[in-house]
């Protein structure tokens, strides 16, 4: 009998811990997938063209960029968008560094 009133004391510790433990896994998720995505960068056209930025894969800005990853170029592709469209320039990461956030 003791050992019921003991637990029973003890419940109502258990929830508030539970949201705890539920908080910070949430946090924590967050976190991973925000690091899991990168940002897709952007270029002035002008730059664009002076980088020849045409010749690599792309879609239009309308599209989705994380079906188009999960489908076609993988998590980790480096994309930047210029103009109107996004290109995957993860053959160049020279030309993903250059571009601004």
């Amino acid at each position: 009998m003791a050992a019921v009133v003991e637990l029973h004391e003890k419940r109502p510790a258990l929830p508030e811990k539970l949201k705890e433990l539920q908080t910070k896994g949430k946090i924590l998720t967050q976190t991973l997938k925000h690091q899991r995505t990168m940002r897709v960068k952007r270029m002035k056209v002008a730059e664009g063209r002076r980088l020849n930025i045409g010749q690599f894969p792309n879609f239009h800005r309308s599209g989705s960029i994380r079906g188009m990853k999960k489908l076609y170029y993988g998590e980790d592709c480096l994309l930047v968008r210029c103009g109107n469209y996004i290109y995957n320039v993860t053959s160049e990461p020279s030309i993903y560094n250059q571009a601004t956030i």
